[in-house]
């Protein structure tokens, strides 16, 4: 049945995308390696945590923007070296929300390991930027942050 979905899922975006993007994906070069790239999203991080994904992915990048504005409002150097670790640090992240979905589908008896593990990497992105605004020179209510970070103690 968890196939069906993939495949269906699959075929919706196709459908999708192939409305908005129109003659592109028309031609068989474009649409199987968008297909296949689909199939395995789907297969790594679930039909149902697309919008999560995204989303964080989405953070992970606000993070990285808000962290080079604090830090060339703060006189810092910006290297190359800080930017790639970024890069990996998201790669990981991937890998283990991937992980989390993975194993909820093969242990028995699990549901939301990985929307709690998206939830917590979401929250700690949240406090990075909360911090990086403050870098910037602007004023971060310390009660707002400290409900955060006590956001990310209960999970």
């Amino acid at each position: 049945m968890e196939s069906h979905n993939m495949i269906e899922y699959t075929k919706m975006i196709i459908g999708i995308m192939k409305d908005s993007m129109g003659t592109l994906l028309k031609t068989s070069v474009s649409y199987f390696p968008l297909a296949g790239l689909m199939s395995a999203f789907s297969f790594l991080f679930g039909i149902n945590n697309a919008d999560a994904v995204l989303a964080f992915s989405v953070l992970v990048v606000i993070d990285f923007l808000t962290g080079l504005a604090g830090a060339k409002m703060q006189g810092d150097t910006i290297e190359s070296k800080k930017a790639i670790k970024s890069v990996v640090k998201f790669v990981f992240y991937c890998m283990f929300i991937s992980a989390s979905y993975l194993t909820e589908k093969i242990v028995p008896g699990t549901t939301f390991i990985d929307e709690i593990t998206i939830s917590f990497l979401a929250i700690t992105e949240l406090i990075s930027i909360m911090e990086n605004i403050g870098k910037m020179g602007y004023e971060v209510p310390l009660k707002l942050l400290n409900n955060v970070r006590g956001m990310r103690k209960k999970l």
